[in-house]
């Protein structure tokens, strides 16, 4: 049995998020349907994360079991080019060891969020979120130092996670200004569900305030979601990079 990695850039506009559901465009059965065409049996494949309907990737990854792949591995995303949509680019491929996990072996996350500061084109929409203020980034950046470290972040996270613990250490939160507004790179063990959007839709909602990073801290510490902002759009966020 062999085992493939494939480091996975995609689009997220189209798709009703990563995971394969029925009667739904999503990425993970794309990239299953392409892979069957190619290696003409059916696969299974397990990402890093799952992104919710709208986020975009430019480094998921993926792995996939095989008895006997018939392309060099370092070769198969090249074959499959002329089977995946055009939404979805496979950016590398390879051969790994057979207790290789995309999912169970990362160690960190990264994310990025993108910030415009002036109101959105229609061409941008699905990429960017509007931030209606006149930016600090000083401000901006002790909201989000409120946040790294060990915490609980259930009051970031969704009441119906299926998870065992709230608990996530965020290694990095910090800012990089860009032309016309500026990124949110977060990198963390892992983050749950819409955990980013409602990070930064916490943001927006303490940000006009006075002493806002109080605020968050707040947020953060009440681990009831009834406090935070309204999730961020997904259309500003990507999935950038896995570490293992």
């Amino acid at each position: 049995m062999q085992k493939i990695k494939m480091i996975v850039a995609y689009d997220g506009s189209d798709f009703s998020g990563w995971q394969a559901q029925n009667n739904q465009r999503t990425v993970q059965g794309e990239i299953e349907r392409s892979l069957e065409k190619l290696l003409k049996e059916p696969i299974k494949i397990h990402g890093a994360g799952r992104t919710d309907t709208g986020v975009h990737a430019s480094g998921q990854v993926v792995h996939f079991e095989i008895n006997d792949l018939n392309i060099p591995p370092e070769k198969l995303h090249l074959a499959i080019a002329g089977f995946i949509p055009k939404d979805i680019k496979i950016l590398e491929s390879s051969l790994q060891e057979s207790d290789f996990h995309a999912r169970y072996n990362a160690k960190k996350r990264i994310y990025r969020y993108k910030m415009l500061l002036l109101p959105l084109l229609p061409y941008q929409r699905n990429y960017y979120c509007h931030f209606e203020y006149k930016p600090s980034y000083k401000k901006i950046s002790r909201i989000l130092n409120v946040l790294q470290g060990e915490h609980d972040f259930t009051s970031f996270s969704l009441k119906d996670t299926d998870t065992k613990t709230r608990i996530r250490k965020i290694f990095k939160i910090k800012l990089e200004k860009t032309p016309g507004g500026f990124d949110i790179i977060i990198e963390a063990n892992g983050f749950l569900r819409k955990m980013i959007r409602m990070i930064i839709g916490s943001l927006l909602k303490v940000y006009p305030y006075n002493d806002p990073a109080k605020r968050m801290k707040r947020i953060m510490e009440e681990k009831n979601n009834e406090f935070c902002g309204a999730p961020a759009p997904s259309a500003g966020l990507y999935f950038e990079n896995v570490l293992y």
